[in-house]
């Protein structure tokens, strides 16, 4: 569920603060909900990593070439504009058929904001 406003607000915020790589789709360092963002780095950073990494992990996923080997990389991230979208303990992502049913339980759809995601999610939690 890759919400367009925070994929702004990721090209925005890459754009001003310039990082090797800057991300808003994991909880990490940042108030996210999981699944929610983004990843971006330069053609010039995967030029670097297409002509270095020998990992298969890293051929595979190639922004992990960059989180393991993070001294040699400037990674940013950032937390939601929006204060009521700081919930990193909501995740979003589809990785597993659990992750799907979880999801497929609400009224969702690729087309549902974030805000409305939080929304659905947190009703009832408060």
């Amino acid at each position: 569920m890759v919400d367009a406003l925070a994929i702004d607000d990721l090209i925005e915020f890459y754009k001003k603060e310039k990082p090797d790589y800057a991300y808003n789709h994991i909880p990490k360092d940042n108030l996210y909900p999981d699944g929610l963002g983004a990843e971006i780095t330069s053609f010039k950073n995967l030029e670097f990593m297409y002509k270095n990494a020998k990992d298969k992990n890293h051929k595979e996923h190639c922004m992990s070439y960059i989180t393991d080997n993070s001294d040699k990389f400037t990674i940013k991230t950032f937390n939601p504009k929006d204060k009521r979208l700081h919930h990193p303990e909501l995740k979003f992502d589809i990785d597993t058929f659990e992750d799907y049913r979880y999801l497929a339980m609400k009224k969702v759809n690729i087309d549902t904001s974030a805000k409305e995601l939080i929304e659905i999610f947190t009703k009832g939690n408060k």
